[in-house]
């Protein structure tokens, strides 16, 4: 599980266009029941997270955030 988490971490926090998976996630929320089956969704809004205080802190810097 963790090394799920990882992954879904590592995804969207390395690309920005990876948010683009977002409708994939909302299915997946959808589908799966169980919580412990979550952990790659649990990574990957981490690493939205993590990708949004980047975009942010460079807005607020004058950087794109986007690269």
């Amino acid at each position: 599980m963790s090394v799920a988490a990882a992954v879904g971490f590592l995804t969207m926090a390395s690309n920005i266009l990876a948010a683009l998976l977002a409708p994939l996630l909302v299915a997946r929320l959808y589908v799966l029941r169980r919580p412990r089956e979550h952990a790659v969704s649990a990574g990957w809004l981490a690493g939205c997270w993590c990708r949004r205080l980047s975009v942010i802190s460079g807005a607020l810097d004058g950087h794109s955030g986007f690269t």
